[in-house]
């Protein structure tokens, strides 16, 4: 996990990767942090998003994955 960003109740999990093609396997730390994290009491909004150096923004797995161009987004739910 490359940052986790809390704000009261809620938890921004981010992962951060250069590559240009998304791998599948990225996407692991942060859907394993999520599942560590969903019981913690006085947790109202958990997310998870995966910053990489392609141009696509797309959900999997429930996981927001956004280009580097959209990191604006990050505190954006």
């Amino acid at each position: 996990m490359d940052l986790i960003l809390e704000d009261g109740p809620r938890i921004h999990l981010v992962e951060m990767k250069s590559g240009q093609t998304l791998d599948g396997s990225w996407l692991e730390p942060l859907r394993s942090q999520r599942e560590d994290l969903t019981d913690r009491p006085g947790i109202t909004t958990l997310t998870a998003t995966l910053l990489y150096g392609g141009d696509q923004a797309q959900m999997r797995q429930g996981v927001r994955v956004l280009p580097w161009h959209a990191i604006a987004k990050l505190g954006q739910d």
